[in-house]
């Protein structure tokens, strides 16, 4: 019997421990399951690739389509120890990057900061926000896996582990990569016009 048999109660899905139960629910396409899966791990996938996309029409669109794909491809999700979160990142990363290829030749139009004026509020969170946009803009610099691992490290706060799983990648290559990306980080925060 699985947890939503168990419960028929979607609070007791989200308080549930054993994840293993929660997906075999989500197999039998249990509406609990599904809305449990859901609520836990939308925002997440959303930041992530919000972090990617900086659009925020696109990462609900891609987001959601997310857990479309992980409503069709569920029955071929083995658990082996590896959280459903990590799966929904991967899924999340390809569909980021399809999105990004496909979207490669289209300019990014930036509206400002949503009050007419593309000029920042004055406040003492104008020199945060430069500095965000600083960091954001030398973050879309790098190469798409040394973004891909310094948003699910230090955005997402995934441990090594979990991103090499998300990545597909051994732990110590992610490490390298990590330590390249910031580098490369420091660099382009340092002199902006120095790198490509």
């Amino acid at each position: 019997m699985t947890v939503a048999e168990r419960s028929g109660s979607l609070l007791i899905l989200h308080r549930g421990t054993n994840e293993q139960q929660l997906i075999e629910a989500a197999r039998s396409l249990s509406p609990e399951a599904w809305s449990a899966i859901y609520d836990t791990n939308f925002p997440k996938i959303y930041n992530y690739v919000y972090r990617r996309l900086e659009d925020h029409a696109a990462a609900e669109d891609l987001a959601s389509h997310v857990f479309l794909e992980a409503l069709r491809g569920i029955a071929r999700f083995n658990y082996r120890g590896v959280s459903l979160l990590a799966w929904l990142y991967r899924i999340a990363h390809n569909l980021t990057c399809d999105h990004l290829r496909r979207n490669a030749a289209r300019p990014v139009v930036h509206l400002g900061n949503g009050n007419g004026s593309h000029e920042p509020q004055v406040s003492d969170a104008c020199e945060q926000v430069d500095t965000w946009q600083d960091i954001s803009r030398a973050l879309r610099r790098l190469p798409d896996d040394q973004q891909q691992v310094l948003i699910l490290r230090f955005i997402e706060g995934l441990p090594v582990a979990t991103v090499a799983v998300i990545m597909g990648k051994r732990v110590g290559t992610v490490r390298v990569i990590q330590h390249r990306a910031l580098g490369h980080m420091r660099r382009l925060l340092a002199d902006p016009r120095k790198e490509k």
